[in-house]
């Protein structure tokens, strides 16, 4: 049953009025009412819908439909627009529960619906209306799950609703794969690849935590399915270090072009970064079985050229299998543009998905993201979409042991933290006067001088003051810390300072420094871990991608920043398959300083990334912030 009410809204006076009020299903909103349904637009999540009536002047009014089990909480939503009448604003409340009967029957990747009421809620979940009446919407389970919830009295015909019973959305049974002598696969794996290959939609999210095997389980499940020509977009990292080729040597599988900064082979398998494809997508532009986006949180961001240039490859693949260990950095929405490359149809609005899994707020300077709707379940939500395992509910690892070490800046950096912040302005004891003029550039200063005066120097090798690189010298002279180490850095210069001192200092230890741009990056990455270093100063968006440093004992972080993909993937580097020792990760933070930002700022976004990739968010906190 659905009750109208007709309400006039006189503006001057502020009165609300009633005139009108009928029965849906009963008395039908015709010329006798004076009014004619016309349209329907989006509302938020848990509502019916918004529908734009039409009065016989030609004056437009709106109808808001709200579910009459919720109307002890009084959810009244206005309208999206209204037009003025005569001073007026005229406006309908309803509210609604079901809908009259109708059919769903499954059609390939379409849910085929039919209403014997005219309607056009569907149009808002991605649906097309045909020439018979009938709406054509995208087959996967959040739409599956709205018309549930929207149409309750819905006749779900054979094989419909296994969109929504299943438990991927889809049967999956076991297959019989290649076993590798000394690399057997573990069941999430065989898990991982099940889905991949049963899936019937033209994509997936493979997200499994990093060190997991992403990478092994999509070779197999490529083979599997014997798709001859394949396309991999990956970090440079991977290209560079041949992750893929070797990799697929293990299992057996295709031989990878490397098409690194040029266009693909003219057959099989290629491998290429994002940045070729960004440059020249055309030269990409051919058919593909298969194009795999590793690491596809690097595609979150809709707006950017990178994201352009893939989503310009998509008719030219039969499917698009994603590939993350954590496909969020922030909040839910970091996933529309991940879903729209794999299924194009059923995600068209990136604001509508928004409103749906995210709180939104209207600013004054338009729509922000403040956080993931915490009542929705993910991982069910998507699960047609995206296979989830985390590592620590997979795998028996020895466990991270966190520890935080608090140190007072030098007086010098004191001073010039200080002055930055609150006069914008310093100058150091060289004599290099120090200015910005906008908060962001405060914020970035002041993180530099928190980790090292020698980042504000024009000299790329001045030693400068490190309270943090007096710390670590101290730490490693005494033996505190057990051996061998990577530290985790950022800023170049800081970065550079610190490597000079330690190898000065420590005439006995192998230092080694690896930074964005160095050409023998993956050799003395790979000189650590096979014990041809002792202290690996390592650059954060250098490391986080594609090595394995599970040698390392201890793990210092002497630069964070508000990347929290950068923290959560250089965690991962030293705690996965193959570990088996407990790695002590140390957090030296700077007491009374920009340190303090940005852990709150990676705080703020661990529930959001919690809940979509099964991290355990108190593990994640200690993480962050070191244990109580």
């Amino acid at each position: 049953m659905s009750l109208l009410s007709l309400l006039n809204f006189d503006k001057k006076s502020g009165k609300l009025s009633e005139t009108r009020h009928f029965e849906l299903g009963k008395e039908s909103p015709s010329s006798s009412t004076g009014l004619v349904l016309v349209r329907q637009r989006q509302l938020l999540r848990g509502l019916r819908g918004v529908y734009s009536m039409l009065l016989p002047s030609g004056k437009t009014i709106m109808v808001s439909v709200i579910d009459i089990g919720q109307l002890n909480d009084a959810m009244l939503y206005s309208a999206h627009e209204q037009k003025r009448n005569n001073g007026h604003f005229h406006f309908c409340r309803a509210w609604s529960v079901s809908a009259s009967a109708g059919t769903v029957h499954p059609d390939g990747l379409s849910l085929l619906l039919s209403l014997d009421v005219p309607t056009s809620q569907p149009l808002m979940w991605g649906g097309k209306k045909l020439n018979d009446g009938t709406w054509k919407l995208p087959r996967v389970r959040s739409i599956a799950k709205k018309l549930d919830q929207a149409y309750p009295s819905l006749v779900w015909e054979e094989g419909s609703r296994q969109t929504i019973d299943e438990r991927y959305g889809f049967p999956v049974t076991p297959l019989d794969l290649p076993e590798r002598e000394g690399l057997p696969l573990f069941s999430f794996q065989r898990e991982a690849i099940e889905f991949l290959v049963h899936s019937p939609l033209p994509g997936s999210l493979l997200a499994l935590s990093p060190g997991l095997g992403k990478t092994a389980c999509t070779i197999i499940a490529a083979r599997y399915l014997q798709l001859k020509r394949v396309l991999i977009v990956a970090p440079l990292t991977f290209v560079k270090t041949r992750t893929w080729q070797k990799e697929s040597a293990l299992w057996g599988g295709e031989e990878i072009a490397d098409c690194y900064g040029r266009g693909p082979a003219e057959e099989g398998w290629c491998i290429t970064n994002y940045e070729t494809v960004s440059r020249q997508w055309q030269k990409y532009a051919s058919k593909w079985d298969l194009i795999v986006l590793d690491e596809s949180i690097m595609v979150k961001n809709r707006g950017t050229k990178r994201v352009g240039s893939v989503r310009r490859l998509r008719p030219y693949a039969a499917k698009i299998w994603a590939l993350s260990g954590y496909p969020i950095s922030k909040y839910a929405d970091d996933l529309w543009s991940q879903f729209q490359l794999i299924f194009p149809s059923a995600f068209r609005s990136y604001w509508r998905f928004a409103h749906e899994y995210t709180v939104v707020w209207r600013s004054p300077w338009g729509m922000q993201i403040t956080g993931s709707r915490a009542e929705i379940d993910y991982q069910d939500e998507f699960a047609d979409l995206m296979f989830v395992r985390n590592q620590e509910n997979v795998l028996d690892l020895p466990p991270i042991l966190s520890e935080l070490v608090e140190v007072d800046l030098l007086p010098e950096q004191r001073r010039v933290h200080d002055e930055l912040l609150d006069n914008f302005v310093s100058t150091l004891s060289s004599g290099e006067k120090v200015e910005v003029v906008v908060k962001t550039a405060q914020i970035t200063k002041l993180l530099q001088v928190t980790s090292h005066l020698a980042n504000l120097s024009a000299d790329p090798w001045s030693s400068g003051g490190s309270a943090k690189a007096s710390l670590l010298k101290e730490l490693f002279a005494k033996n505190i810390y057990e051996l061998p180490a990577i530290i985790w850095v950022h800023w170049r210069k800081g970065a550079q300072a610190l490597y000079k001192r330690l190898s000065e200092s420590l005439p006995t230890s192998r230092v080694s420094l690896v930074l964005g741009g160095q050409i023998d990056a993956g050799t003395l990455i790979l000189d650590f871990q096979e014990g041809r270093s002792d202290i690996l100063i390592l650059g954060l968006t250098v490391g986080k991608y594609g090595h394995t440093l599970t040698r390392a004992r201890t793990v210092f972080y002497f630069d964070r920043i508000f990347d929290m993909d950068a923290f959560l993937q250089s965690q991962k580097r030293t705690h996965r398959i193959g570990t088996t020792h407990s790695p002590v990760v140390v957090t030296v933070k700077a007491v009374n300083s920009a340190d303090q930002y940005v852990e709150d700022n990676l705080a703020g976004k661990a529930p959001g990334i919690a809940d979509i990739s099964d991290e355990n968010l108190v593990g994640l906190l200690t993480k962050l912030r070191g244990p109580n």
